[in-house]
């Protein structure tokens, strides 16, 4: 009899030729008892017995049942060598003794549904470890051991959220030393208790351990505060795995009760440890030397307590006064030969249609002091006069506005740059206007009280003051005198003149869409306020920098190549400069805060959204809402206290100091030629004026925010303008507009953050590169050595790389062994999902399809819909569900057979939205859930689809809460099945970001080799209790027919052959499971099977029977099948009734 045949007639399955006997734990205490002494790693895996032990474990823990419950385990008992099992099972348990969060955290809910069996082999794998010698004994590979400390160190999401990014040399060392301490620890006092001292005695021999190790070591200098924040999150999660990893040692038997004095010194360790280690000082002075980097110049001090009149002179010092003065001279001499050229600035000024001429202002003194500010001002506006005006010949002569307070604005600068004109230059302007407009007229302005500069800097400042209004807009005036003189345009005086003509807005109001606007952001930075998505922006963050550092040296390379000398070595050092300050982050992120002390505007620039795009600072301003409001306070002082909590902030505010300080850097490398320091102390000109200069502004600053937004994901595009005609810009821009809308945000919250992914993307795998060229191509301006070609050119190049070359093994490895794109297999056995590190998963994804097409020679149609899906649907997702729900609301409607149906499915439709939505404002809550898991031991995942799905969904992130108090959770659903393994495994780590996926199954094997993820290999069609109880009958089916398909060379199949049989699989276990459901004779199945009948009649039908004799229920089927299942024997025989009315419904219910 066959499996297949045996658990369709519900016989115990018999045993198949391959299986492997299993091996208890008992069988490994007594090898374990008879062997004397200490084992070392060669003893261990030249015993037969204890590696069998070792290989059962792995399965226990890592297979569970579905791989080794019909067959044997393709991996443990037939992969991997004793060797490879023995250093797999040695990290793992390493990981778990040195407190890494993520294996502890995963173990501790594995553990907690483990079996009996399961859990005896776990404390039999602790008492093989504890039986190998220490690694400070001389008989352990030191080296070998301290590799896999740093390794679990360094991969602990609590390196990188406990100091805001990775400091992985320094870090990394301290957690090393941290797990190294812990382990010692242990260690002594399991070798005091063989030895038969007491446990007061083991545990004084444990703090003498501890001692030794913070020997010379003054722990008030190793708690400093730049390492405070640091510092409380290790203690908090390096004693908070402690506590998990001794309850697992309870739990198996190995350990009987909780020491506090472990604890304690774990946490200890935590606090002296960063004096003990100091890796990354040494890498970082060596760095130094070698590349000559110092620590960057404090500005702020360097700068600070310059007057106004310093900032002035320090300004027009660099002014050529002579060449604005020729060019006012002559400004004015020219409006007496060509008046109606000057004039019409007073067409635009008063919006007036017909043309304006001398004599129409003749009569109006305060039309001819207008008359003579544009002319002084703007010059012609005669199209390509070279007749400049004050604004353009100051820049023209080296002019930069340089905010000297506060209260100061660049009207205020202008009017003092008017006083350095010499009296001789305005005696003549004056006379050259007051002939044009004519004397008597002039004499009745004040403009014939103007002797010299103090007076007209008087003139045209009180103008402005009396009037109300200034003749421009200071912003605009401010951004054109930051562009090089050539680089303005007619336009932008046009568009500074109008802006003059416009008054202020009133004050601040409150509208309904603003007020919705409102709402949306809060719910966008709560549900950014969590641990995970904090891992998340890390991730990405450092992915991003580094590709962009790579990159960096290759464009370095390609401008040395072409003779570019100083932009190579830029573009080179620059890199290099990146990951020096990595490993020196706390001076650079401290002086890059130095840097928006001199220049606050650019703080306004960077860290008004924080990473993904989500706005931080100000937002009341910005929509116009009172700050004032008592309601709007409290709600921005709980958000700003959750996102400070949740390390949002801190994390945002460091990753974009680091990436903006070294591209600042870089960039004067570039355009100067200079390091930083070499430029904030240059001699060749004043440093804090060369600051707001145009080539500072344009080459520099500019380029070092953009690609500060970049690196972080929060990069506006549309602020990102274009010549011509740009479909991609386009795209983006009204993807931003439409996330930024009234409502929009709701369904597209991160538009910003999609852009900028989707950016990366293209610049990676050339396809940038590819649209530069060709888009210059048809603009006749073929040059393939331009900067930004040659930037983009470098991007792919490393992209391309990473794709074909450097990950290439792996992702083959994975296609060959049934694993998918996300899944990425480490040393401990365990597996890393990194299905959400965008930008790494996109590069993933790519390598998965290059794998497939050269192997299989094309790429799985499956493969190419996940791509679509990961590039474009993530970002959809809610718009998605959205427009399912609206689907779904429209099919009611049309069915809907009276005013209850309609009003029924019109609060579905509501209750769906606001679900989505209250739930993301709990977002922040679910770390306190997942620690309710581990308090409480209940690490269900309920199926939210079941009941109530709607209320189920909302609760998600704080279901778990009550059970650290002792009382039910909040959602009490059956747990949730999936159809290839059964109950869905605990992710513990996900919180942190850092997601962990699971062995997979015979059957994920199988999909993921045609391209098939395994959330959508198999489904069915029915209620959410039917589906989730056939996903629970097919795992054993599924994986049984899978694991004989992998036997018989499946995986060794062509891509087309793969996909066929595949398919026949599923088709057959879905049979097969159908088959026994419907032959169950339980009475849940009963219920079940009748409800999936009576559920497939016609609504109206059902309607009608439920009002019929023997039945006379009031209400709709959804009340009457919850009432009939609380009613149990009897529910079920009156859903029997109604399935036989509705049967025969034209002989009972019609005739």
């Amino acid at each position: 009899m066959t499996f297949i045949e045996s658990i369709t007639n519900n016989i115990a399955p018999p045993q198949p030729e391959k299986v492997v006997d299993n091996f208890d734990a008992n069988s490994i205490m007594d090898e374990l008892n008879i062997l004397e002494g200490s084992q070392t790693e060669d003893e261990i895996i030249n015993n037969p017995t204890l590696m069998k032990g070792i290989r059962e474990i792995m399965k226990s823990r890592y297979s569970e049942d579905t791989r080794n419950k019909f067959s044997f385990d393709e991996k443990y008992d037939k992969d991997l060598s004793d060797k490879e099992t023995f250093e797999e099972w040695q990290n793992w348990m390493r990981s778990l003794a040195g407190g890494q969060t993520v294996t502890t955290g995963n173990d501790a809910a594995w553990f907690a549904r483990a079996d009996a069996d399961q859990r005896a082999l776990m404390g039999a794998s602790f008492n093989i470890m504890e039986r190998m010698p220490s690694l400070f004994s001389g008989e352990a590979d030191f080296l070998d051991g301290a590799r896999d400390y740093i390794k679990a160190a360094i991969y602990d999401p609590t390196t990188i959220l406990g100091l805001g990014v990775g400091r992985l040399w320094a870090a990394g060392a301290v957690k090393v030393g941290g797990m190294t301490l812990r382990v010692a620890a242990k260690k002594a006092v399991q070798e005091a208790l063989k030895k038969g001292l007491s446990k007061e005695a083991a545990n004084k021999i444990k703090k003498d351990v501890i001692k030794k190790g913070f020997k010379n070591i003054k722990v008030k200098k190793a708690i400093r505060s730049p390492v405070v924040g640091a510092t409380a999150t290790d203690i908090v999660s390096s004693v908070g795995t402690d506590y998990i990893y001794q309850d697992i040692r309870i739990g198996s038997g190995v350990q009987d009760e909780f020491s506090l004095p472990q604890s304690v010194g774990v946490a200890l360790s935590v606090i002296a440890l960063p004096s003990l280690f100091a890796t990354g000082k040494v890498i970082k002075d060596s760095a130094g030397k070698i590349f000559n980097f110092e620590k960057y110049t404090d500005i702020s001090k360097k700068f600070s307590g310059k007057s106004e009149q310093e900032i002035t002179d320090a300004v027009m010092q660099r002014v050529d006064v002579g060449s604005v003065s020729n060019s006012l001279k002559n400004v004015f001499k020219d409006f007496g030969r060509n008046t109606d050229e000057y004039t019409s600035w007073l067409q635009v000024r008063e919006d007036v249609a017909e043309k304006v001429i001398l004599k129409d202002i003749a009569g109006s003194p305060t039309k001819i002091d207008d008359l003579f500010e544009s002319i002084l001002l703007f010059g012609s506006k005669a199209e390509n006069s070279q007749q400049k005006g004050l604004i353009v010949s100051l820049a023209e002569a080296g002019f930069v506005y340089v905010p000297r307070g506060e209260k100061d604005n660049i009207s205020n600068f202008i009017g003092d740059a008017m006083k350095y004109l010499p009296e001789s230059t305005i005696k003549e302007f004056k006379e050259d206007f007051s002939k044009t407009v004519g004397k008597k007229v002039f004499n009745k302005t004040d403009l014939s009280k103007i002797k010299n500069g103090e007076d007209l800097s008087d003139w045209f400042k009180n103008k402005s003051r009396f009037a109300g209004k200034t003749l421009f807009n200071r912003r605009l005036a401010s951004d054109i005198l930051k562009k090089d003189a050539d680089d303005i345009t007619p336009e932008d005086l046009l568009n500074l003149y109008k802006s003059g003509n416009t008054k202020e807005k009133s004050a601040a109001f409150e509208n309904s869409a603003n007020r919705v606007k409102y709402i949306q952001s809060i719910w966008k930075r709560l549900v950014t306020s969590h641990p995970g998505t904090t891992g998340l922006n890390i991730k990405g963050w450092a992915f991003t920098t580094f590709a962009n550092d790579m990159s960096d040296v290759v464009q370095g390379s390609i401008e040395l190549g072409l003779g570019r000398k100083q932009e190579g070595f830029g573009s080179m050092l620059g890199a290099v400069r990146r990951g020096y300050n990595l490993l020196d982050m706390n001076a650079t992120i401290e002086q890059g805060f130095n840097f928006l002390k001199v220049r606050p505007e650019v703080a306004d620039e960077i860290l008004s959204e924080i990473s993904g795009g989500v706005e931080s600072r100000n937002v009341l301003q910005r929509l116009n809402l009172d700050p004032k409001s008592k309601v709007n306070q409290l709600s921005e002082k709980s958000v700003s206290t959750i996102q400070n909590i949740m390390g949002v902030k801190l994390q945002d505010e460091m990753t974009k100091m680091i990436s903006f300080m070294s591209a600042l850097d870089q960039n004067i490398m570039r355009s100067y030629g200079k390091s930083y320091n070499n430029f904030m102390a240059s001699k060749d000109f004043n440093p804090f004026v060369e600051m707001y200069s145009p080539k500072f502004v344009k080459e520099v600053l500019n380029p070092a925010i953009e690609r500060t937004k970049k690196e972080t994901y929060s990069y506006s595009w549309l602020e990102k303008g274009s010549k011509g005609f740009n479909p991609t810009l386009e795209i983006a821009k009204t993807i931003e507009r439409f996330s930024n809308s009234p409502g929009g945000g709701f369904l597209i919250p991160f538009g910003r953050f999609f852009n900028s992914a989707t950016a990366f993307l293209g610049d990676y795998t050339m396809f940038n590169a590819t649209k530069h060229v060709v888009g210059k191509a048809f603009m006749r301006d073929i040059n393939l050595a331009d900067e930004e070609g040659i930037k983009l050119f470098s991007k792919g190049v490393v992209g391309l790389s990473a794709i074909l070359a450097f990950g290439n093994e792996e992702a083959q490895y994975k296609v060959k062994n049934g694993l998918t794109y996300n899944q990425k297999p480490l040393p401990d056995g365990s597996v890393q999902d990194v299905i959400y590190d965008a930008p790494q998963n996109y590069l993933a994804i790519l390598r998965q399809m290059v794998a497939h097409a050269e192997l299989d020679g094309e790429i799985p149609p499956d493969l190419k819909k996940e791509f679509l899906s990961l590039t474009v649907g993530q970002t959809f997702r809610q718009t998605g569900e959205a427009f399912s729900t609206l689907e779904s609301f429209g099919r009611s409607l049309a069915e809907a057979e009276g005013f209850d149906d309609a009003f029924r499915a019109s609060l579905q439709l509501l209750s769906a939205g606001a679900s989505r939505i209250t739930s993301g404002f709990t977002r922040f809550l679910e770390p306190v859930n997942v620690i309710s898991s581990v308090a409480s031991g209940d690490f269900s995942v309920p199926d939210r689809n079941q009941g109530n799905k709607l209320l189920n969904q909302t609760l998600r992130y704080v279901d778990k809460i009550p059970t650290m108090f002792g009382f039910k959770p909040l959602v009490q659903e059956e747990e949730a099945q999936v159809g290839t393994r059964g109950k869905i495994p605990v992710d513990a780590g996900k919180i942190t970001g850092f997601r962990s996926s699971v062995n997979p199954t015979p059957s994920e094997r199988i999909a993921a080799s045609v391209g098939i993820q395994s959330f959508n290999v198999i489904k069915f069609q029915g209620t959410p209790e039917y589906k989730n109880r056939l996903d629970e009958i097919v795992r054993d089916i599924f994986n049984y027919k899978a694991s004989e398909a992998i036997e018989d060379g499946f995986l060794d199949r062509d891509l087309k052959t793969r996909k066929d049989d595949y398919l026949d699989i599923v088709k057959d276990v879905k049979k097969i499971a159908t088959k026994i459901f419907k032959g169950s004779g339980k009475k849940d199945d009963k219920f079940l099977q009748i409800e999936r009948k009576i559920r497939g009649a016609e609504k109206r039908v059902i309607k009608d029977a439920l009002g019929q004799r023997g039945i006379n229920y009031d209400g709709n089927i959804d009340d009457f099948l919850d009432d009939m299942e609380r009613l149990g024997d009897e529910g079920l025989l009156k859903m029997r009734y109604l399935l036989y009315l509705v049967e025969n419904k034209d002989e009972f219910i019609y005739n």
